[in-house]
């Protein structure tokens, strides 16, 4: 029984500490900077340029297509060099006269 007096005083206290407040209110400086903000010039061109491409999703997708082109690059089956062109032209002449001599 002690227990549950106990918990509604202590429920009576918190209750009796919320009747002083005040609701918050902020400073004239807040609302000059905000109007400054609203009526300022648009950002131009290349301000919007950049913070469109420092967003996470398209500069993570950029460097995924980067390094995508760079693996392509790298990896993938490019034209034959004139080397080895010439490579193929030796062998075959070479091939060409090994069968002429040896019948």
């Amino acid at each position: 029984m002690k227990r549950l007096h106990q918990y509604q005083e202590e429920a009576e206290a918190t209750l009796n500490s919320l009747e002083g407040l005040q609701s918050v209110g902020t400073d004239s400086f807040f609302y000059t900077r905000l109007r400054a903000r609203m009526e300022s010039t648009p950002p131009n061109f290349w301000v919007r340029a950049a913070y469109f491409l420092s967003r996470p999703a398209v500069s993570l997708s950029i460097l995924f297509l980067l390094l995508l082109l760079n693996g392509f690059l790298i990896f993938g089956d490019g034209p034959e060099s004139e080397e080895g062109q010439q490579h193929d032209y030796v062998t075959q002449q070479i091939s060409y006269f090994d069968n002429l001599n040896n019948p």
